[in-house]
């Protein structure tokens, strides 16, 4: 292979992805009644409504306390299960690694 062609060919599959997914967003939007430019427009409106549905008020404010509570176990529990994901893909990595090196 040539590196004209390995270019075109490289460059043909992009082209392909990006007309097949546009197809494919054009079709979903087509389906719901999407339209990007309303959406973008939308914008100013979402961050009114924003403002005016979650600013803290005083009720609220006394669900802090359990709030804070969840977000730290919530951290907690997302640290430890990277951390035992991390150790069981490295365990997997070297056992298959040197499953592979041995040729068993």
């Amino acid at each position: 292979m040539t590196v004209q062609t390995f270019f075109h060919r490289r460059r043909s599959r992009f082209l392909f992805g990006l007309l097949f997914f546009s197809a494919l967003y054009y079709g979903a939007a087509t389906l719901v009644d999407y339209h990007l430019l309303n959406s973008f427009q939308a914008i100013p409106a979402a961050f009114a409504w924003l403002a005016t549905n979650f600013m803290p008020t005083t009720r609220s404010m006394a669900f802090l306390p359990l709030i804070l509570t969840k977000l730290g176990q919530t951290i907690i529990l997302s640290i430890t299960a990277t951390v035992i994901a991390a150790i069981l893909a490295l365990a997997l990595a070297i056992r298959f690694c040197c499953k592979v090196l041995n040729k068993e």
